[in-house]
């Protein structure tokens, strides 16, 4: 009885907590997270389980069609639709010349670091690492002196892009909104989750791009987005 006692008082702390919690999180909201309480708002309910893609079909030029019903085979069409085969020919000439290198790169500060590492929203969807923003955020401290060793070894050693398990990254499939039915793959939109680290590296290497190409003028004057302000 007494166990069945706690039991009870446990499951309504939690309930009570989740309320709590939700509540202080609508009254701090702000920025990109007033997109998703409005998703949150505006999604149909559903009974909270696991979320599944219903049987997919695609037409081939030639008429023929393929149904899909078990996940193997989904996966297969839902891959072929988000990564097409590369093109034969390589877009860029042989003999192609580049400009002159119009600057070197520069190391890796901590500042660089820990004004990246203030940026992340904290609670992102996990990559492969399953290494929460949060754990950059509330330990970025303790963590920037190491990150700074790390990261510019990356370039020292250019193991940046043959670094294997920064490859690696999954793949999750969501609906497009308002589509009239969802049984093609063209229906779904593909969302890449990376492990996080590869992520506050590469955010770091975009600003020092995004500086270079301002600072040497290198954007059409036609270019419109895409840079931060």
């Amino acid at each position: 009885m007494e166990y069945k006692t706690f039991k009870n008082c446990y499951a309504d702390e939690i309930t009570t907590t989740k309320k709590q919690h939700w509540i202080d999180w609508l009254d701090d909201i702000e920025g990109n997270d007033l997109w998703t309480v409005n998703h949150y708002i505006s999604s149909k309910p559903t009974n909270g389980g696991k979320s599944f893609i219903l049987s997919l079909t695609i037409k081939k030029p030639d008429g023929y069609v393929i149904k899909a019903t078990t996940n193997t085979k989904k996966s297969i069409l839902i891959a072929e639709a988000f990564f097409p085969p590369p093109p034969i020919i390589d877009s860029v000439p042989a003999d192609f010349i580049y400009l002159d290198l119009m600057a070197s790169h520069t190391p890796i500060t901590t500042d660089q670091i820990a004004c990246t590492i203030s940026k992340l929203s904290s609670f992102k969807a996990l990559g492969p690492d399953s290494i929460c923003n949060i754990i950059f955020t509330q330990c970025a401290t303790l963590l920037t002196p190491y990150l700074v060793y790390i990261f510019n070894a990356v370039f020292t050693y250019k193991t940046y892009s043959y670094y294997a398990p920064w490859k690696n990254f999954t793949t999750v499939e969501l609906q497009k909104p308002s589509k009239p039915t969802y049984t093609t793959p063209k229906a779904f939109c593909p969302i890449t989750l990376l492990d996080t680290t590869c992520k506050l590296l590469t955010a770091i290497v975009t600003d020092q791009l995004t500086f270079l190409l301002e600072h040497h003028h290198l954007l059409p004057n036609i270019h419109f987005g895409g840079c931060p302000r």
